[in-house]
């Protein structure tokens, strides 16, 4: 809490430089080259990491609203269960339920349910740092260090749909072995701020996509956690662990592409100190969930995508 409201104190001390220079960033970012990216040369492993991070203070099925535009869905637990029985496709699935404030009583109760299956490894967690105490200790603890294997982190926020995707997702970095993460929604700026004209575009973290190979080397140039791990106060996990996740993996130099509601393939351009790619972004403004019909849904990917 600390670190975040030094560095709000410090944006409204130099607010008026920090807005021209968003400005400015604007207009320069037109000339920007675009980057060439890095090619990851492991091979991939047959094998998945599904994880699914949960609190224990969530119903199995629950309805989720989404503030300002009053959309509500209904997700939780039980359509993880459900998409991952049903799934029968090309690859072995991992499953990995990380349970924040986890207890005897919580475990019991899951096992009673229709929807339970055997098969997903439980591990509980502290919850100091929410989704990212569940995301942090899969990439820490769990990663086989001698394969690169497809990794999903997710939460309990998606939406109910049972679409197939897994396979499709996975194609892709096989296609593209410069991608480096892949999520279903974004935002393109930084909401905890005073710096309100920032184009800050990130991924949303409650669906996240990558590759353990690419995972590791986060958790190396990040002092050995995932970016949010080590925050406890909400603001500061989105700002230092949703926002820091999109910029780190583009700084590593691989590609950050999310799929939109129509199946369509973006890539997140990257931003640097002296332009961003603000002229050239031609999807929605802020918070992509404001201006979709199914917010938090997995979509499939249109048929012939294009990279």
């Amino acid at each position: 809490m600390i670190k975040f409201y030094l560095i709000i104190g410090i944006e409204l001390l130099f607010s008026p430089f920090l807005y021209i220079w968003e400005e400015i960033k604007k207009i320069t970012g037109k000339y920007a080259v675009d980057p060439s990216y890095k090619i990851n040369k492991h091979v991939l492993d047959n094998e998945v990491i599904f994880a699914v991070h949960e609190w224990a203070g969530y119903h199995f099925v629950r309805e989720k609203t989404i503030k300002y535009v009053n959309h509500k869905f209904s997700c939780g637990l039980k359509y993880h269960f459900d998409r991952l029985s049903v799934y029968n496709g090309a690859y072995t699935i991992k499953k990995i339920l990380t349970v924040s404030e986890c207890n005897d009583a919580y475990i019991e109760k899951l096992k009673g349910t229709e929807f339970y299956t055997d098969g997903f490894e439980v591990h509980p967690v502290v919850n100091n740092a929410m989704d990212f105490s569940g995301y942090s200790f899969v990439c820490e603890k769990l990663l086989d260090q001698n394969k690169d294997q497809i990794v999903f982190l997710t939460n309990t926020s998606i939406d109910s749909a049972l679409t197939s995707f897994i396979d499709e997702y996975i194609q892709l970095f096989k296609d593209q072995p410069e991608l480096g993460l892949l999520g279903i929604s974004y935002s393109t700026k930084i909401y905890q701020t005073f710096i309100r004209n920032n184009f800050r575009p990130h991924l949303q973290s409650f669906f996240l996509m990558s590759r353990s190979s690419v995972l590791k080397e986060l958790l190396e140039s990040n002092g050995g956690h995932l970016p949010g791990a080590t925050e406890t106060y909400k603001l500061s996990i989105i700002r230092f662990g949703e926002v820091k996740i999109t910029e780190m993996v583009q700084k590593l130099g691989y590609k950050v592409a999310v799929i939109t509601e129509d199946g369509e393939f973006k890539v997140i351009p990257r931003n640097g100190f002296y332009y961003n790619k603000y002229k050239e972004w031609t999807l929605p403004m802020n918070d992509y969930r404001l201006h979709v019909k199914h917010p938090n849904r997995i979509n499939p990917l249109k048929a012939n995508y294009e990279i």
